[in-house]
């Protein structure tokens, strides 16, 4: 027989399985909307997953074809969401002015806009102009950057994830469950850009603005505790993101002016936003 409860313990109700049986008429109200907002339960938030800097090298020699590689390399060094790089057009990449034109996303199997409903530019270091010129290869502008099968239709996430992350990641012997002990998924890249970032010097109000977040809190609830530990290290942590992938630090495509532009004032300087992308890059 089962050990019965202590006196003191209380069955754990979730609001939506309160609110179920207000619909399904088992109750006749839900207490839990009477509650301020901050007295309401809420789900625990899961840490983010992210990719560790030894294994990125690992990762990436185990990728097998195109274009799932360079929308790999695409994801984790610019941050952006998958449906966004899916639905990405030749149109919406500018290679002179270095920056990418955020403005649709591939969700579920239909086009929409960017989540949040915010289209946003995303700024470009002089790694990934030079990777997509090589990839663009005369394409036209209504052509899809990272296309599906045989270059037809959109790629699938199920496809991207099952048939070619996992396998390199075994291949690679990178576990699926991280540091954090939640399961990586092609998500970690974007993760995994934020955690370089932070660490390396970023302000989190750029990097908000940057990822296309609705507000700063919710980067800050996600991030946040990445942006505080570097600022605790005594010294900080400079030039090390990702120094297995070691992104470019050139300037010759990004100019000063044009990223504190386009940030609207939220990067104090172009210092800033190369301090975080380590030294240069062979992948």
């Amino acid at each position: 027989m089962e050990a019965s409860a202590s006196a003191g313990s209380r069955p754990r109700t979730s609001p939506a399985s309160t609110q179920a049986a207000v619909s399904y008429r088992y109750a006749d109200s839900n207490p839990v909307r009477e509650l301020p907002s901050a007295q309401r339960p809420r789900p625990e938030r899961k840490e983010a997953a992210y990719f560790e800097n030894h294994e990125l090298p690992r990762l990436f020699e185990h990728f097998r074809s195109e274009p799932v590689r360079t929308l790999c390399l695409v994801a984790l060094k610019t941050g952006m969401r998958q449906g966004e790089l899916f639905a990405l057009r030749w149109a919406d990449v500018d290679l002179e002015e270095a920056v990418i034109r955020v403005r649709s996303s591939y969700t579920g199997g239909a086009l929409s806009t960017p989540k949040s409903r915010e289209r946003r530019d995303v700024d470009l270091i002089s790694d990934v102009v030079e990777l997509l010129s090589r990839v663009r290869n005369g394409r036209s502008n209504q052509d899809l950057v990272f296309p599906g099968t045989d270059g037809q239709g959109f790629l699938s996430p199920t496809v991207v994830l099952r048939r070619h992350l996992y396998p390199a990641m075994t291949s690679a012997d990178i576990p699926r469950v991280g540091p954090t002990q939640e399961k990586r998924t092609f998500h970690s890249f974007r993760h995994t850009f934020a955690k370089r970032a932070l660490e390396n010097g970023a302000q989190i109000t750029w990097l908000s603005r940057h990822l296309g977040h609705s507000s700063l809190k919710v980067t800050t609830d996600i991030y946040g505790h990445w942006s505080a530990r570097r600022a605790e290290a005594p010294g900080g942590q400079d030039g090390e993101c990702l120094p297995s992938v070691r992104i470019s630090r050139t300037e010759s495509v990004l100019a000063d002016h044009e990223v504190r532009r386009k940030s609207g004032g939220l990067v104090t300087s172009f210092q800033e936003l190369r301090e975080w992308a380590g030294q240069g890059s062979n992948l």
